[in-house]
């Protein structure tokens, strides 16, 4: 990598940490914006590393699996943090070392702006340390937050866990057991050993192997699962790509029915199939789903694995329920590569096993909007919008629209 391209990193990197408007997400390259040396002189770095260095003893007791580690881990960051803004209020971006940058991308995951809550009973802590702006949404929303949660799903192995599961659903039609996920959900299902399928054409017969699970909250042994019967492929695949590929339409249904003790299954959240709205006008959203630990794009550094570090500022409590509030700060229809119109740009921190998590409009209706389906470090999160893909989703063998 060039001094250049070093640089370029960097200077996006405190972009993202310094935007005047956290909550927006406005980048200083907007026009009228402060350059990053000014903006890290005004930044608050006392409230943020204050924050960090008291997270072990502020965060819910259930979130925490090793206070001294996470409590060290923020240390870490907090005194990396302290460094870098140093060196960017003097301009001297170039000097900043890959541990300092590895912990500045920490504080832009775990520091408030974009908060990953875990849920108990469907609800979000409004204690939370990390909430940060997102407090009073949170408190007036606890009616549609519960009744999303209820309805969205961990998709797992039959005896999976949450540290064994491929990803996160959505209940969309309790009739007629319908649950919403991703193309590339249903691939790793397909290829797990102990999944027993049958195809035909788009559709797969599951005689045995997979279960959602409703519950998944931390500490709440309660099992709410359903088996797993049919699957049905998006009618628009491109074999051999990945799931950032914007061709495919990541989308798949699956059909569930009751195991011997299954409860009855939650009300569905209802899908938003009349109007565009991951078109940039949400005041807000949120996503709820099952993120499995964060991926650090700087691996060990210094003899310091930042993947761990990462995971420590959430508690390292991971493949259990959550709530991610957002922006749609790309909307559908702008992003380079999509052929069809019908990906959109969001900042909500996902994490890997997100994957097939609903975009909600808790501020507009409670209605679901959209579904996640990939990621790129430090750049954007991704999710179809549901009202431009409705034409294609009515080619499902179980008509959705």
């Amino acid at each position: 990598m060039t001094n250049d391209d070093i640089k370029q990193r960097r200077e996006a990197l405190f972009t993202r940490l310094l935007r005047t408007d956290r909550r927006r997400g406005a980048g200083l390259e907007s026009a009228g914006r402060p350059s990053i040396e000014s903006a890290a002189r005004n930044f608050d770095a006392d409230d943020v590393t204050n924050r960090l260095e008291s997270l072990a003893d502020s965060l819910p007791a259930h979130e925490v699996v090793d206070p001294g580690k996470t409590k060290r881990a923020a240390e870490l960051v907090a005194r990396n943090l302290r460094s870098a803004l140093a060196k960017a209020r003097r301009g001297d971006l170039q000097s900043i070392t890959e541990e300092e940058e590895a912990s500045t991308e920490a504080v832009i995951i775990a520091d408030g702006s974009r908060p990953t809550l875990l849920l108990q009973n469907g609800l979000p802590p409004l204690d939370h340390p990390m909430l940060g702006d997102w407090r009073d949404e949170m408190t007036g929303l606890k009616q549609q937050i519960a009744q999303s949660a209820a309805a969205t799903c961990r998709v797992q192995p039959t005896g999976g866990s949450p540290n064994n599961y491929f990803g996160t659903g959505f209940l969309i039609d309790a009739a007629r057991g319908l649950v919403l996920t991703n193309q590339h959900v249903l691939n790793a299902m397909l290829s797990e050993g102990s999944t027993d399928a049958e195809r035909s054409g788009l559709r797969h017969i599951i005689r045995d192997g997979v279960v959602v699970e409703f519950n998944g909250e931390a500490d709440m042994p309660e099992k709410r699962q359903f088996k797993v019967v049919e699957a049905h492929r998006t009618p628009v695949d491109v074999e051999g790509l990945f799931d950032v590929n914007f061709k495919r339409l990541d989308i798949s249904v699956l059909k569930i029915e009751p195991l011997a003790d299954s409860p009855s299954l939650p009300a569905a959240v209802p899908l938003e199939l009349g109007t565009e709205r991951a078109d940039g006008g949400l005041i807000s959203f949120c996503s709820i789903g099952f993120p499995g630990p964060p991926e650090s794009a700087f691996g060990v550094v210094n003899g310091i694995d930042f993947g761990v570090v990462h995971s420590q500022l959430f508690g390292g409590r991971y493949g259990l329920k959550r709530i991610a509030p957002g922006l749609v700060h790309r909307p559908v229809g702008t992003l380079e590569g999509d052929p069809h119109r019908w990906v959109f740009g969001h900042n909500a921190t996902m994490l890997g096993g997100a994957s097939g998590s609903p975009v909600i409009a808790w501020l507009d209706g409670n209605s679901i909007i959209g579904i996640h389906f990939a990621g790129q470090t430090g750049a954007s999160n991704f999710a179809h919008s549901l009202f431009a893909a409705r034409r294609t989703l009515a080619e499902f063998d179980l008509p959705l629209v």
